[in-house]
């Protein structure tokens, strides 16, 4: 009986995370693009991705990818994006975002400004600089962005923030949960649940 008062305890104390995932992560899924394919806004043929503002280039042979065979140039023929929305999170819940960066070497400035966007949050800059690089070497870097979960459904986006059709390059994107970033900032749901927990200690004492 008493060690089965203390596995309630243990329960109500212990915060329950969910594992968001990015569906089509690498852009391998999606209408065949050859060497590269221009698509337009609201255009389906990137699987699971919602293609924004001036299109993208859905990129295939025509340069190295991160990983596996395919990314995307976020710019079309005009500066555009891509976004999806991804649920299961935990609101409060910890999280980073990870993914590959570089930029379209054919022309336009060689610094490359991308804008992260994620649902609840402040939009982040990120920069890659193309100098050196070719479509043989692309220069890949992992960027990464961490973030409190403001709903169990966010939207996450990747744009470009310059102008031009060329643009930052985009591939293998992925999300964890983070339990170190709640060390320093208890969620009010975890705090209620510790709560309970203190309770069912008290009434197990007294019913001893």
């Amino acid at each position: 009986m008493r060690i089965r008062n203390w596995v309630i305890l243990t329960l109500a104390c212990t915060p329950m995370f969910a594992s968001p995932v990015i569906l089509n992560p690498g852009f391998e899924l999606g209408t065949a693009p050859g060497s590269f394919l221009t698509v337009s806004a609201g255009n389906p043929d990137l699987t699971n991705w919602t293609v924004t503002g001036g299109g993208i280039d859905y990129i295939g042979s025509y340069w190295q990818p991160s990983e596996g065979s395919r990314s995307v140039d976020l710019a079309g023929d005009a500066p555009g994006g891509v976004s999806q929305l991804v649920g299961g999170f935990t609101i409060g819940g910890y999280y980073t975002l990870y993914f590959d960066m570089s930029g379209n070497p054919d022309g336009g400035s060689v610094i490359k400004n991308l804008t992260l966007g994620v649902t609840g949050e402040s939009n982040q800059n990120f920069v890659f600089d193309t100098t050196g690089h070719s479509h043989g070497s692309m220069g890949w870097a992992q960027n990464s962005y961490s973030f409190y979960a403001t709903g169990t459904d966010l939207t996450i986006s990747f744009a470009f923030a310059d102008s031009g059709p060329w643009g930052a390059a985009l591939d293998n994107i992925s999300i964890t949960e983070d339990l170190s970033g709640l060390q320093s900032v208890p969620e009010p749901a975890s705090m209620a649940l510790v709560g309970l927990g203190l309770a069912a200690l008290g009434l197990v004492r007294r019913r001893r």
